[in-house]
């Protein structure tokens, strides 16, 4: 096992903080078993060992173009970048709803509605941040512009942002595939039998 361990160039330091604590019980447990000296000096040897392997496996910390993570941190920056590529699929932010929320008034007003571009996009979440009605001259420092972030985080896109709502898509969302005996299910249906229930007093 520690062979297979120490060969994975991928292990994470709670791994080899396990294998650290595994040496030093066995050290212990040695040592007090037989009394030996012999014992410790080879359990030092070992985690000394393990510690250059492990520092040797050890990269400066950037992901390398082929590994698995950030192949889906660029397909991710690839599929934010194709929201904004047809801005008419979306409704963007405005001053008077930056954050692109459904309205009463849109009701009456645009029932045709597009659904709100994904917040979570940098570019949208700049935009939204320009178009929060705010004066200028608040922002004196940097503490004061953290106070911004920090209030902003109370406001956020609600789940549906297109007229009309998408009903069964949320009920999908909040339920799932829930069988009933109303829907013909029988092993519902014998659950919702009392009779068959063992009551234990």
């Amino acid at each position: 096992m520690t062979l297979t361990l120490l060969k994975n160039k991928h292990i994470s330091p709670e791994k080899f903080n396990s294998l650290f604590t595994l040496v030093g019980l066995m050290t212990l447990l040695g040592y007090m078993y037989s009394n030996s000296i012999n014992v410790i000096v080879s359990g030092v040897v070992t985690l000394g060992v393990v510690y250059l392997i492990y520092k040797s496996n050890q990269k400066e910390g950037f992901l390398s173009k082929n590994s698995e993570l950030s192949e889906s941190n660029s397909e991710e920056l690839e599929e934010n970048k194709k929201v904004l590529e047809n801005p008419k699929d979306f409704t963007l932010p405005k001053e008077n709803n930056p954050l692109m929320n459904v309205l009463m008034t849109d009701y009456q007003d645009d029932p045709l509605r597009k659904p709100a571009a994904p917040s979570f996009n940098p570019l949208i979440e700049k935009e939204i941040n320009e178009k929060v009605p705010v004066d200028p001259r608040i922002f004196k420092d940097l503490g004061d512009s953290l106070s911004f972030e920090n209030s902003m985080r109370n406001f956020n896109s609600t789940p549906n942002t297109q007229i009309p709502n998408d009903q069964m898509a949320f009920a999908k969302f909040c339920y799932g595939d829930m069988r009933s005996c109303k829907e013909g299910d029988p092993f519902q249906c014998i659950k919702n039998n009392t009779q068959n229930i063992k009551v234990v007093y």
